[in-house]
């Protein structure tokens, strides 16, 4: 279990009991579920020492179709001052001062925890008496299921395989460090390459120092949060890193909190807690959208394609002009198929010769946006794979793009010359 550590750490028994009635198979948002129960123990387990902490799940009702639990946490620990008490599902509320309270939470927080479970449906209540001890209880609705349906669910778990953020930089501001830990982990299974800053202020210093691909910024942290941050980065006059794509990570699910920051200057936000799939989706559209967009700028006024230098040479001569335009065709598209090959198959010095050996023939029919493109994966090397995904892409539009206006304009040629 991931807090045995700290439920051994103040010498705490953890015990759990699950009623015999409690349906075997239910569909539930696991990551969630799993974070606030996290949350809660991992709270019990600050305050309580030689205590004990448990976890009962009871169930309220079973129809044939849905059923309700009851989730009990409780623990034998110190225990929440009466005067806390009516305000502890505030944001950010602490039933503790000084130094055990700058440990407190987990990363969510009792509101966060109090907003995850009524969003589903469910509702939450405390009862604590200092020096006896707290209990929270939470009740949710469930889907019944069968083990079937529990193995077709667990093939919708992402795998790493299937996310291709190989070369990407990425900069982590979170001061959490079970947070820091799993997003690294992560990412890094996807091939990312990730620097972690404990927060705002070591963020800066960091991106001073180095280049990111994307920065990924805890709004609260200590010493300087995420939107502090990202605010002295839009300052900077390095276009390189003022600009850099962000994601905010929040606990605050509410409106207000993601209008402040797309508002700061956040490229996007992420709502914590997520799953991988949620984290690699995120990072991914906005890498492709913003970096897309920073890495080329296609001239869409300029024509794909032009007939000038080879009319030049042909001097009236169509048949040399058909069969240099279908040799051109031909074997750009063969061309462009060895280079996806090549990029499939990590043979990325091959995919930067494949651009060369194209842009002369681009260069030859007036192709600029084409030739432009040809020329950035040539000069790649060190390129992050996913900028270079979106350039091979951009070359295939681009080539579609010059063969249609190529035909065209022999077609032209051939009508005005009969």
């Amino acid at each position: 279990m991931i807090l045995k550590p700290k439920i051994e750490e103040n010498n705490n028994q953890l015990l759990i009991n699950v009623d015999k009635n409690v349906h075997p198979y239910i569909l539930a948002d696991s990551v969630r579920l799993g974070q606030v129960l996290i949350n809660l123990v991992g709270n019990s387990a600050k305050f309580t020492e030689s205590g004990i902490i448990s976890i009962f799940l009871t169930a309220l009702s079973n129809g044939p179709e849905i059923e309700t639990i009851r989730f009990v946490v409780s623990d034998t620990g110190i225990g929440i001052p009466k005067d806390k008490l009516a305000g502890i599902f505030e944001s950010y509320a602490q039933a503790h001062t000084g130094s055990v309270a700058s440990q407190y939470g987990t990363g969510l927080g009792l509101s966060i925890v109090k907003q995850l479970i009524e969003a589903n449906g469910g509702a939450i209540s405390i009862v604590s008496q200092e020096k006896v001890g707290t209990k929270i209880v939470f009740v949710l609705h469930f889907k019944k299921c069968g083990k079937q349906e529990i193995a077709k669910d667990d093939k919708k778990h992402y795998k790493a395989s299937d996310y291709n953020l190989r070369g990407l930089r990425i900069l982590l501001a979170e001061d959490n460090k079970m947070n820091q830990k799993v997003t690294k982990v992560i990412l890094e299974k996807s091939g990312a390459i990730v620097q972690v800053a404990e927060n705002g202020i070591e963020a800066l210093q960091l991106l001073n120092a180095n280049f990111f691909d994307l920065l990924l910024l805890d709004i609260r942290m200590p010493e300087m949060g995420g939107i502090e941050c990202i605010q002295a980065i839009r300052q900077m006059t390095d276009p390189e890193k003022k600009d850099i794509p962000a994601i905010a990570l929040t606990a605050n699910a509410i409106k207000e909190e993601r209008n402040k920051c797309l508002k700061s200057g956040m490229s996007d936000y992420l709502t914590k807690p997520f799953n991988a799939s949620d984290l690699l989706d995120k990072v991914i559209a906005v890498s492709q959208k913003t970096m897309g967009i920073r890495a080329v700028t296609i001239n869409k006024s300029a024509e794909p394609a032009s007939l000038d230098t080879l009319k030049k040479i042909a001097n009236g001569d169509l048949n040399f002009l058909k069969d240099t335009i279908s040799i051109y065709c031909a074997d750009m598209l063969e061309y462009y198929s060895k280079m996806k090959a090549f990029y499939n198959g990590n043979v990325l010095e091959s995919v930067r010769g494949m651009a060369h050996k194209m842009k002369s023939s681009a260069g030859l029919i007036g192709a600029n946006n084409l030739l432009m493109l040809l020329d950035k994966i040539e000069q790649s090397d060190g390129l992050p794979d996913i900028e270079l995904s979106s350039l091979i892409s951009l070359v295939g539009e681009q080539l579609d793009n010059t063969i249609a206006c190529l035909q065209m304009k022999l077609n032209e040629e051939l009508i005005s010359k009969k």
